[in-house]
């Protein structure tokens, strides 16, 4: 990936910074423990405080700002890079993360994703605000495994908490980078801290990062595909307004308006030549391409994807004798709008038009905190969520066109002057929480955690209509008469946890724990034909985890199994029109993982990790399959009465019911692994030159449980840099990423006509100027 800038220094890792090492520091007496150890201290608060990560009975990755800048990650989608066990499926403007297994395929304002993201203390309903780039990040910990009882629904497979940094008392600071790589890529960034007064700071930051994009399209009025225009801005106020009591108000605003997620390439093609045959005689005569490596089949001129996102958030912290008390007010919005092109011919066939996909949230979060010097600790919380969102879709072309009684003239490449089928909707959500958490030490070595989660939740799907719209004709009706709606899910859901954690010393954590998570259930949308309400996904989860640090060496690790129930599975049903969501499934998955760090001097530091899943459904009777047409009834049909109309029967592939039990759940892979180094060399006049260098290995994994398509081969990705850096805090590095030009791909679909991919980055390579003032 190219260089991103995240932290308040662009250039010098703190002594002993490694993988998974966040830069905020321990407290006095802690770090005064470790001093003899090139190793930094680790502090994070998956808890809703402040603890070593070594003392944390949880799986966390922590990654601090200094690294993610060493490694050039600078995306959400880049965190499987450091973190085991974490993979991404990006489709179109939807960032899908999967954490051991678990994640979601298909998200719509109705339903959220298995993993939940959050920017500071502000949850992010929607996942595609993750294409975003990172700026003045402070660290990033992934929370590995049900999340239930501190943070609630929609963290069933875990959670990812982006923490920024905050303002600084009394200090001026900044820092400043430019950037250029291939594909003309263009980069910014900036922060500044302002101090004003004794007793307030102002940190702002922005950032810009471009490129033209590294897909060409046989259509030759099309830019290319894969491009990426992106800012943000975020800035953040801090008030100590006494020696008790902060206020911090935060805000930002950001729009992403490219290409990237639209270069559908077409794969597995049985057809010759022409859509028109495989479509059994429908369309017309656009052409396939077939390959990876081939030209994007987009027929529509540059039409981008547009996101827009912004939020605000109050956070007002009071230090009391019982604790601290804090109150946590957040608001967000989202808008999408975007056309793609799903057929996989040079020909306006069928295209899909988000005419505006908007959400509005607002959260509202007390919590009272106990400090850490006492043997009873404990967190208890109320949680308050609202939501509105609604979307406009449409779908078009000539298939649509036949659909409608047509021909009609299609306008290529403007959905809304076209015949097309239009769907429209709008949800409420309103949910509330109560929980609390609390770990008592009986002894030194020996402590016990309890926690339990309370949520009742609320979906309305207000309406839903389907129209019928051709404009040529003057025709815009309701396809049922009458719109549907409302229609209400209610869900509630208890969330323990509970662990045993044995300390025999500073530096050792044993524990054995049991947590329950679940993701909120919801309503497809569009839905056609009211399909079933989907009801909550849960999995419990058993972990043994140990956490060790000996000298320089660092060595965590942790074996799992879930048992995962109401799977909301993906598969193609005439109910919602195309891809839609059911509770299908139940699995099992087992894992095993490790990080290690290792820092043998100052100026070496070494990281790795590993995970091992062995997942599967237990059963999935209602799956589905794509099997070769040739096969088929209908194909031995129109084999014995030959007609001109029948000719698609044999060609490409048809869609069947299939028993998948036993089945490896999509986007699992056995084995993730990554191997990081840095080294810097101390140069004459107080220069340094610094080498960094990252190997992941992701292997062979399904999209979905059918065997037929989907397969996405192993990969590794190997990228590394060099920078100078001189004694007043200049650098300048030179990167590149892919080096080893690996082949994959961040999207999948399958069709009739076999089915299309999303290519990832290739090489890369390019120059990075920072300065810190």
């Amino acid at each position: 990936m190219a260089q991103t800038q995240t932290s308040a220094d662009p250039a010098e890792p703190a002594a002993g910074q490694i993988a998974g090492s966040p830069t905020v520091q321990a407290d006095a007496p802690a770090a005064a423990e470790t001093s003899d150890s090139n190793l930094s201290e680790i502090v994070v608060t998956a808890q809703k405080r402040s603890e070593r990560l070594q003392r944390v009975p949880i799986a966390v990755t922590a990654i601090s700002s200094t690294v993610l800048t060493q490694a050039g990650l600078g995306l959400s989608e880049d965190l499987p890079r450091l973190t085991p066990g974490l993979t991404v499926n990006r489709n179109a403007n939807f960032v899908g993360l999967f954490l051991r297994g678990v994640g979601t395929q298909f998200a719509n304002p109705g339903l959220e994703s298995s993993v939940a993201t959050y920017q500071d203390d502000t949850y992010m309903p929607r996942t595609a605000t993750a294409a975003f780039a990172f700026n003045d990040i402070e660290r990033i910990e992934v929370l590995k495994g049900p999340q239930g009882t501190l943070y609630g629904r929609n963290a069933a497979a875990g959670a990812v908490r982006i923490i920024t940094n905050d303002p600084k008392m009394g200090l001026w600071e900044g820092n400043a980078s430019v950037q250029y790589g291939r594909y003309n890529r263009t980069g910014a960034d900036a922060v500044i801290n302002a101090p004003i007064g004794d007793s307030v700071a102002l940190r702002i930051s922005a950032m810009y990062d471009a490129n033209d994009g590294y897909v060409t399209s046989i259509n030759p009025t099309t830019p290319r595909l894969q491009s990426r225009n992106v800012w943000h801005v975020n800035g953040k106020l801090l008030w100590n307004a006494t020696d008790n009591l902060s206020i911090k108000l935060s805000g930002d605003i950001g729009r992403k308006f490219d290409h990237e997620g639209q270069a559908f390439i077409s794969i597995d093609s049985t057809c010759p030549g022409l859509i028109a045959a495989c479509l059994g005689g429908r369309g017309g005569n656009g052409t396939l391409v077939s390959g990876q490596d081939g030209p994007a089949r987009g027929d529509f001129p540059g039409s981008k994807f547009d996101t827009r996102d912004a939020g605000a958030a109050l956070r007002a912290d009071l230090t009391t004798g019982i604790g601290t008390v804090s109150s946590i007010t957040t608001y967000r919005y989202y808008k999408f709008t975007g056309l793609a092109d799903l057929d996989t011919a040079n020909i306006p066939f069928q295209h899909a038009l988000t005419d505006g996909e908007n959400t509005k949230s607002y959260s509202q979060e007390f919590q009272l905190v106990s400090d850490n010097t006492k043997k009873l600790k404990y967190v208890f919380g109320l949680f308050y969520y609202k939501e509105k969102s609604g979307s406009n879709f449409s779908v078009s072309g000539i298939a649509i066109n036949q659909q409608l009684g047509g021909p009609f003239t299609a306008v290529n490449g403007n959905v809304r002057t076209q015949p097309r089928l239009n769907a429209l909707s709008d949800f409420d959500i309103e949910s509330y929480a109560p929980y609390g958490e609390a770990t008592y030490d009986f002894l030194d070595w020996l402590g016990l955690t309890v926690g339990l989660r309370y949520t009742s939740e609320r979906k309305t799907q207000n309406s839903q209509d389907l129209r019928i719209i051709i404009p040529q004709a003057g025709v815009n009706v309701s396809a049922f008469g009458t719109p549907f709606g409302p229609r209400e899910a209610k869900f509630d859901k208890l969330t323990p946890r509970v662990s045993i954690n044995v300390k025999p010393s500073r530096d050792l954590l044993f524990y054995a724990s049991f947590s329950r998570g679940f993701k909120s259930g919801g309503i497809n949308s569009p839905d056609f034909a009211r399909s079933p309400i989907i009801l909550p996904e849960v999995l419990d989860s058993y972990e043994l985890g140990a956490k060790t640090e000996f000298g320089n060496v660092r060595l965590n690790g942790s074996a799992f199994y879930y048992d995962y129930s109401n799977l909301q599975v993906t598969i193609t049903s005439a109910q919602c029109g195309g891809s839609c969501v059911f509770n299908a499934a139940n699995a099992t998955i087992k894992g095993v993982e490790a990080d290690t760090e290792w820092a043998p001097t100052s100026a070496l530091n070494l990281g790795a990790g590993f995970s091992y899943l062995d997942t599967k459904f237990k059963n999935f009777a209602a799956g589905q399959s794509f099997v070769p047409a040739s096969g088929t009834a209908a194909c031995t049909a129109a084999t014995a009465t030959p007609n001109p109309a029948d000719d698609g029967a044999c060609l490409g592939y048809s869609l069947i019911t299939k028993d998948q039990s036993g089945r490896p759940l999509p986007q699992a892979p056995k084995l993730t692994t990554y191997v990081r180094g840095s080294y810097t060399a101390e140069l004459p006049n107080g220069a340094k030159l610094r080498f960094n260098a990252l190997w992941n290995h992701t292997g062979r994994y399904f999209y979905g449980p059918d065997a037929t398509f989907g397969i996405e081969p192993s990969k590794d990705l190997v990228s590394g840099a060099i920078t100078f850096i001189t004694a007043d805090d200049f650098s300048l590095s030179v990167f590149g990423d892919n080096l080893l030009d690996d082949k994959y791909n961040t999207q999948f679909a399958r069709q009739q006509t076999g089915g299309w991919t999303v290519p990832g980055m290739p090489r890369t390579w390019g120059v990075k100027l920072a300065k810190k003032f």
